[in-house]
This record gives structure tokens, sequence and C-alpha cells, in this order.
């Protein structure tokens, strides 16, 4: 008796595998999508604690701060990449410059980020450029009065126009080129940190000999910061004294703002002390 057994042909098992491997794989990707899906329903309405801001920032905030606080919205919690979305989101904001770390603990994200400071608030119309040491603007706010909580001096430029909303940085003109080096002369002492509110006003008088900078301080003092030096220009008073003179003009300034209405010049180019010319 012949026994007849039937044996699949090479081709039908070989179809029958790849009919497993795409189903299975059709399986797969649905089953990701699917969980992809409750994770992006679940993540919530997550924001960053208030606390987490710095002091010095007006309650106010600007746009772009108050965007920090919607990125924990904006990225899948329970993906393996959520730092790295949530690094990436955070070093889009024009305030942070570096993050130090990312961690999470429960429903709460937390980081450590450096953010940085503005030391000027540039007038143009309409508004204020927020302005960090290197000429790089950070923001634009509107509004014509500069929310006093930043503790940072304004500068009307003298020319309307050369700045807009959109400007990223300041031109590379010799008015705003002094106005850096200034800025980074006061930021190495650190007194737009250390004696916020101080300094309310810095004013440019373009001279034939080179233009002269006043800082306009609390209760109406004048202080007449001089010539910007350049690498061009040796300056009699070194900087370290113009600092020198500026922190004794600030520990005397009660003193001073008394007596005000009698000085006609208060000069930092003098030394570490300043000159005091009265009427």
């Amino acid at each position: 008796m012949n026994q007849h057994s039937e044996v699949s042909p090479p081709w039908f098992r070989f179809l029958f595998a790849i009919f497993l491997f795409v189903g299975a794989g059709l399986f797969i990707s649905h089953a990701k999508n699917t969980i992809d899906d409750q994770q992006l329903r679940a993540r919530g309405d997550w924001q960053i604690d208030q606390k987490s801001f710095p002091s010095w920032l007006p309650e106010s905030k600007t746009p772009q701060f108050r965007d920090l606080n919607l990125i924990p919205s904006r990225i899948q919690h329970d993906s393996v990449r959520w730092k790295d979305q949530v690094q990436q989101e955070l070093l889009g904001n024009p305030w942070i410059v570096a993050v130090d770390s990312i961690s999470r603990t429960g429903t709460q994200i937390s980081f450590h980020a450096k953010i940085q400071r503005p030391l000027v608030g540039v007038v143009i119309p309409g508004g204020h450029l927020l302005v960090n040491s290197n000429g790089g603007v950070i923001e634009f706010i509107r509004g014509d009065f500069l929310d006093s909580n930043w503790g940072i001096p304004e500068f009307m430029p003298s020319r309307v126009g050369v700045l807009s909303e959109e400007s990223t940085e300041l031109p590379e003109e010799s008015e705003y080129q002094q106005l850096r080096l200034l800025l980074q002369t006061l930021e190495k002492g650190e007194i737009l940190r250390r004696f916020p509110q101080f300094i309310r006003d810095i004013q440019r008088l373009p001279m034939e000999g080179g233009d002269l900078w006043i800082l306009v301080c609390t209760g109406g003092l004048r202080l007449l910061w001089g010539r910007v030096p350049t690498a061009e220009v040796v300056m009699a008073s070194s900087l370290g004294d113009k600092l020198a003179a500026l922190e004794y003009v600030i520990g005397k300034s009660q003193e001073l703002i008394e007596i005000s209405p009698g000085i006609e010049r208060i000069s930092l180019c003098e030394g570490p002390v300043p000159f005091i010319k009265m009427r």
C-alpha cells in the first residue's frame, strides 16, 4: 500500500514566514501607536514651579519666560527620550544659556539651568530690548516704562530706526560698541547685580574728542563716567579706579542726595575717590 504524504513546496513556506513577519510588525506598530496616544493624553497640564524663577524677575514676566511653564506640557513624559525633549525645549528659549541637570520626581519636572540676566533696557518704539553684556538681545518687551523690578538702567539711542522688535543684537556702530564695553565693565564689578536700581539711566554725550558717558542714578545723582576706553585710547583713570569711585558714591549716596542741589558735578575719572565739585 502506497502512503501519500503531502509536503508543502518551499515557496509556500517562504510566503507563510513573510506573512507572519509582516503581521507581527503591524501588531507591534499598532501597540506602539496606542501607547504613544495614551502617553500623549496622560501628560496633563504639568507646570514648572513658580518658585524656581529668579527673584529679580518681575511678577508680570515676559512672554518667553512664561513659555517655560508650557514646556512640560509639550513633551511625552513616558518616552525614553523625555529628558532630551526637555533639554531641547529649554535651550530653545532665549533666556536659557546652559542646562546643568534635569530630573523628575513623581509629577514634577525640575531643572538647573543658567538663566541670563539683562543689563540694560534699550528704548525703541513700542517698548524696550532687554540686552546682555555682549550686546545680545534677549527679548523685546512692550510698554513705555521699564518695570523697576528688573533693576537695570535704560538707554536711549541717538537714532531711531536702527533697532527694531526683531533685532537679535546691537549693531557694530561706535555708539553701541561703547555701550557694550561700558556694560561689560559694570558687569565685571557686579555693580548692576549687587546694587540693582541704583543706576537708572545711561546717557551718551557726543563730543569731538570722544563721547562722554553719564550715569543717572537714584535721587537724580549724575555721575560722569567719561570716555569709554578702546584699544586705541588710553585713559588716565583705570577702569578699576572708576568702579571704586562708583562704589564710593553708592556707599555715600544718601549723604550726596541730601546735598545734591548744591552739587555741580560728580566725576568718576579722577581716581578711586570721586571728584565732587560744588556750585
